[in-house]
C-alpha cells in the first residue's frame, strides 16, 4: 500500500477527510452509570476483517483519520470509540479528563470491541491501541483473552513517564487531594492551552497541522487537564498489567519510540519480555508513531499490515 506523505497528506486532508466523513456511521453507546460512549465505525464495500482503535489520553477519533483510511483502504472495517470523560464522549464538556477507576476503561472498550467482533462475525478482529489506549487495550486481553485474534500496542502506557520521580512519590502527592474529596479537580488549576508542534509528541508539522485545525472547529476538542483521580489510577496501572501479563495469549507487536517523553520505555520492556515479545524500536520518533516522518511511517505501517496479514 501508498501512504502519503506528510506534504502530500496536508494537501490531501480536506479531501480524503470528506470521504471519509461519507463513509463514517456513528452511534452512542451506553454505559452504566448514565455515561454513553461516541463510537465510529467505517466500513469498506468488501470487508476482510475489522479493526477497533484505542485511543490515548485526551484524544479522539479525529486523532486517527489518517490511519482510518489506511485500515479501510485495506479493507478492514474500522471502529473508533471515544473513552469516556473524553470528546464527544463526555457529557457537558468537564473541566478535566476523569476517571474513578482506570478498570473502566477497559470495561468500557471490552464492550464496544464485543459488539465490533459481533459486527464482524466470521472475520478476524485486531486491536490497535495507542499511549494510554495501550494500557486500556492491554489489560482487555489481559481480561478477555479471545475477544482479538491479533493485538498492536504502539507506545503503550504500561508506564507513564515522570522523569526521574518513582511512582510511589507521584501516588503520595496525590493522596491528600482524593482525602479532602478534590479528586476531580484538575491538577494544574486550570484548563490546558493546546500544545505547540515543538513541545508536542507528534513527529511532523504538517499532520499536527490537520490535527489542530479539525480540533478547533469544534469545544468537545479542547484540551483538559487530567484530574488528580485519573493521575493517581494511571499511576497504578503498571501493577495490574505485569501481574496478569501471562493471561494474554494473543500475538502482540509492540512498538517503542525512541524519543519517547510520555511512557516508560524501559518498563514497556520488561512488560514485553513478561509476553515473550521484542518491541521494535522506532528511532528519532516522539511518542505518536502513527505521525512519523516519511520514511519511519512507511517501516511502521507495513510492519501492522504484514502483522495483520
Amino acid at each position: 500500500m501508498r501512504y502519503f506523505t506528510a506534504s502530500a497528506w496536508r494537501e490531501n486532508a480536506p479531501r480524503i477527510l470528506a470521504r471519509l466523513k461519507e463513509a463514517c456511521t456513528s452511534r452512542y453507546f451506553p454505559r452504566p452509570g448514565g455515561i454513553s460512549l461516541y463510537v465510529e465505525t467505517y466500513r469498506p464495500e468488501q470487508p476482510r476483517g475489522g479493526v477497533v482503535i484505542c485511543h490515548g489520553y485526551g484524544e479522539s477519533a479525529l486523532k486517527y483519520r489518517e490511519l482510518t483510511f489506511y485500515f479501510l483502504t485495506a479493507g478492514y472495517t474500522v471502529f473508533i470509540p471515544e473513552h469516556r470523560g473524553h470528546a464527544r464522549s463526555a457529557p457537558d464538556n468537564p473541566a478535566t479528563i476523569h476517571i474513578d477507576r482506570f478498570r473502566q476503561y477497559a470495561d468500557d472498550f471490552a464492550a464496544v470491541a464485543n459488539w465490533a467482533r459481533e459486527e464482524t462475525a466470521g472475520m478476524p478482529l485486531y486491536l490497535f491501541s495507542h499511549s494510554m489506549g495501550g494500557a486500556v487495550g492491554a489489560l482487555v486481553l489481559e481480561q478477555e483473552p479471545t475477544l482479538f485474534d491479533r493485538a498492536v500496542l504502539s507506545s503503550p502506557m504500561i508506564a507513564p513517564y515522570a522523569g526521574d520521580k518513582p511512582a510511589w512519590l507521584l501516588r503520595a502527592i496525590c493522596t491528600p487531594p482524593l482525602f479532602f474529596g478534590k479528586g476531580k479537580k484538575p491538577i494544574l488549576g486550570r484548563p490546558s492551552a493546546p500544545a505547540s508542534f515543538e513541545s508536542s509528541s507528534c513527529n511532523t508539522r504538517a499532520r499536527y497541522d490537520v490535527y489542530r485545525e479539525e480540533c478547533a472547529a469544534d469545544p468537545a476538542f479542547t484540551r483538559r487537564p487530567s484530574s488528580w483521580r485519573w493521575y493517581y489510577e494511571a499511576l497504578g496501572v503498571t501493577r495490574r498489567l505485569m501481574k496478569r501479563a501471562d493471561r494474554i495469549r494473543v500475538p502482540l507487536l509492540i512498538f517503542e519510540a525512541a524519543l519517547d517523553r510520555k511512557v516508560r520505555n524501559d518498563v514497556t520492556d520488561a512488560f514485553a519480555a513478561k509476553v515473550g515479545v521484542t518491541p521494535i524500536l522506532m528511532k528519532g520518533c516522539k511518542h505518536e508513531l502513527f505521525t512519523a516522518d516519511d520514511k519511519s511511517l512507511g517501516e511502521y505501517l507495513d510492519r501492522i499490515f504484514a502483522f495483520f496479514g
